[in-house]
C-alpha cells in the first residue's frame, strides 16, 4: 500500500477511529541478513479526528475510502 500526506486512514486495530497521514518517521537501525542490508521501517505519523498523534507501522494501516 503506497501512503502520502493527506491520506485517511484506520488503524487496524481500532477501527472506529480515522486519521490523516501527517509525517513519516524512518527509523534507524536497519537489519543485516546475508550480509545484505535490509531497508529500515519506516512509521506513519498519523493524527486522528481527536486530535491525537500516533506512529504506527504501514501495514497495521488502512486506506479510509
Amino acid at each position: 500500500m503506497h501512503l502520502k500526506i493527506g491520506d485517511r486512514v484506520y488503524y487496524w486495530y481500532r477501527m472506529n477511529r480515522v486519521g490523516k497521514v501527517v509525517g513519516f518517521d524512518k527509523q534507524a537501525g536497519g537489519a543485516w541478513l546475508g550480509g545484505v542490508a535490509v531497508e529500515s521501517p519506516t512509521k506513519v505519523i498519523v493524527e486522528f479526528e481527536d486530535g491525537t498523534r500516533e506512529q504506527h507501522g504501514v501495514g497495521d494501516l488502512m486506506k479510509a475510502e
